[in-house]
């Protein structure tokens, strides 16, 4: 379908070139070879599984879930749920690619060591390839002549020759964080979702990207060569942060993209109509290259927090959403949506500015599809994928493990099949019940967000936020939850005292939702620890075996040499003190910052507190007035491999 015969020759040369430079170690993830057949398949200890994927069969007679947390896949049958076989993977199975003859499964585990698995129809491995850090999503193009994947925290994607697995993949460089992945129809085009915005946070706007490889345009690429495909970013709306899935719509117009907009310019003073953001699906026009419209998923007094999947039904008739925060299933008349639309842009386009004030176009307007949709509670918690089969339809819980199915044509009454795999909720650790209540939009007033939507995974979402605990107008970067329990005190200025009082604040005052007096040592106990068992991804940055490389080893010699270590010490590397650094301006000007971890540092830009820079190399330069360490008199070299030790931490 695609000939990138120049580019992968350039590639290759270009790999020889750099293989002994710390450039390319520094990137040694991302190299690509065969490894044996065998495979160390280590079982879990955990009690849950966490279905994050799933896979229709091609005789439709069973499916496939991915469970995350149990390294294993599970085959269940489609009529009656019941589990036919379960086949272990190696560590956090993250997506499944299944050949439309079924002979050929692929299988993606995730970090530090991602793996593309090939498996065949007996589940039999038949090859493993290294991946890079941490590959997800993986899809078969229309004819099956290539794979892609998201090596998501590499901020790339990969395209494999499924002919030749062996040989080095396409590597493109994608937004930040790609998460998912789809072709178009006809294969000449690849979109992938972003999941977070890529720039500083500190400006006019901030918007996570749609990445589009377009394989029909050639892109210069110098020295007379041009690669076979062009790379293009697109800026979605303001705010647009937590895009999980995507969709194309069946004319192949539209790439419909579960997002939250969030309001972040405004002081978290309240939540009710939206005012903190909207759970939203972005229009993006495929032909004209543009985003065609957004629309809220909320009602006026009922947020659809997190939305997540999206499918259309097989007639092509019925938008499908999952609302993983709450719990729900959206179903939205397709045709109806699009004349609604055409209503209101023609209406837009031709009413006289001077006279009467056009209408709006529905990006913040609640209730848009409200004579278009139906809104329906499931029996699962934290739905994140589904599977259509005919008109049956197939939502795993991840939090919950079990599985619904339901009729997409059944009256409203008919109850779903459930069939549960794990234990009762209640049986679960209690770090599990906190991830949950910690993903749970049902613990906010009117379901307009959870934790996760500005703590994604726990970590942060790339904004600044005016939260009212230290004042108005001071917006400040979100910070990740990692380690935050055992690095008291919280917020950038040390404002909680630590992170039990936070959590207990944020939904106080951010959710709005006040527990029954029954229910408190439940919910704020279980996220407690819920945030002590949070561990530290290992970063891209390390060798394959865990180690720095030689560029973050003389880093490391800087970082000391230069006065880090004074403040940046200790198992988590804060002191956990706080200071006036010279870098905080308008009405913190002057205040003390609490001295943040570097742990993870390498996937919490923007930097600072007020998210001004999505540049390390910047964060120790030219936001640096010399109280964090004496940096002015190293060279660009020693300032490549001081930063080279950051993203490696």
């Amino acid at each position: 379908m695609k000939n990138f015969t120049i580019f992968a020759v350039i590639a290759c040369a270009l790999c020889a070139l750099l293989s002994c430079t710390d450039t390319f170690k520094n990137d040694a993830h991302s190299s690509v070879s065969a490894v044996p057949t065998t495979l160390e398949m280590p079982r879990s200890e955990n009690v849950f599984y966490s279905p994050c994927a799933i896979a229709v069969a091609p005789d439709s007679k069973s499916l496939y879930l991915v469970e995350y947390d149990h390294n294993q896949i599970r085959k269940i049958d489609a009529v009656t749920l019941a589990t036919l076989d379960t086949y272990p993977t190696a560590a956090n199975p993250t997506g499944i690619a299944i050949s439309k003859d079924g002979k050929r499964i692929f299988v993606t585990t995730s970090c530090p060591d991602g793996k593309l698995i090939e498996y065949n129809a007996d589940f039999k491995i038949v090859r493993v390839i290294d991946a890079g850090h941490s590959p997800c999503s993986p899809v078969l193009s229309p004819d099956e002549v290539d794979l892609a994947l998201c090596d998501r925290f590499v901020g790339k994607i990969m395209i494999f020759d499924t002919e030749n697995l062996n040989d080095p993949p396409l590597v493109i460089k994608a937004s930040r964080e790609p998460i998912s992945l789809i072709f178009s129809p006809d294969g000449n085009q690849l979109f992938a979702a972003n999941a977070l915005p890529p720039g500083p946070a500190d400006g006019d706007s901030t918007a996570a990207e749609l990445t589009i490889v377009d394989f029909t345009q050639k892109e210069y690429i110098g020295d007379g060569e041009y690669s076979d495909f062009t790379v293009t970013q697109y800026p979605l709306i303001n705010g647009a942060i937590n895009m999980r899935h995507l969709a194309i719509s069946p004319d192949g117009k539209y790439v419909m993209i579960p997002l939250i907009v969030a309001r972040y310019q405004v002081p978290t003073t309240r939540i009710d109509r939206a005012w903190l953001g909207t759970n939203s699906i972005a229009m993006f026009d495929i032909q004209k290259k543009k985003l065609y419209t957004t629309f809220p998923l909320d009602d006026g007094q009922l947020g659809a927090t997190n939305p997540w999947d999206i499918k259309f039904s097989n007639d092509g008739k019925t938008l499908i959403t999952l609302i993983a925060g709450s719990d729900e299933l959206i179903t939205i008349d397709y045709d109806g949506l699009i004349a609604k639309l055409d209503q209101r842009f023609a209406e837009i386009n031709t009413t006289s500015r001077g006279r009467i004030k056009p209408p709006a176009a529905p990006d913040d307007e609640l209730g848009f599809i409200f004579d278009l949709r139906v809104r329906s509670e499931l029996n699962v918690r934290g739905p994140r994928c589904m599977a259509l089969i005919n008109d049956s339809l197939y939502i795993p819980g991840y939090f919950s493990d079990d599985i619904d199915c339901q009729n997409l044509t059944a009256s409203r009454e008919v109850p779903p099949q459930n069939v549960k795999y794990g234990l009762p909720f209640e049986k679960l650790p209690a770090a599990r019940r906190g991830e949950s209540y910690f993903n749970d939009g049902k613990i906010c007033f009117q379901q307009w967000l959870s934790c996760i939507t500005c703590h994604p995974d726990g970590r942060a979402d790339g904004l600044n936020w005016d939260l009212i605990n230290d004042g108005f107008g001071n917006p400040k970067n979100t910070k990740s939850m990692l380690f935050s329990i055992y690095t008291p005190p919280c917020m950038s200025t040390g404002i909680r005292e630590n992170a039990e009082y936070a959590i207990r604040s944020g939904v106080k005052h951010i959710q709005f939702f006040q527990p029954e007096a029954s229910f408190e040592n439940e919910l704020y106990g279980s996220i407690e620890e819920y945030y002590k068992v949070m561990k530290a991804v290992p970063s891209p940055y390390l060798n394959r075996d865990g180690s720095l490389t030689a560029s973050a080893e003389r880093g490391k010699v800087i970082f000391e040499n230069a006065g880090c270590v004074r403040c940046h010490n200790g198992p988590y590397l804060t002191n956990m003190r706080q200071y006036d650094v010279g870098t905080t301006k308008g009405k913190d000007k002057g205040r003390t910052l609490d001295t943040p971890t570097l742990m993870e540092c390498w996937r919490t830009a923007p930097y600072m507190h007020d998210g001004r820079t999505s540049s390390l190399r910047d964060v120790v330069t030219v936001h640096n007035p010399q109280m964090r360490g004496d940096t002015k008199n190293l060279s660009d070299k020693e300032v490549d491999d001081l930063v080279q030790y950051l993203l490696s931490l």
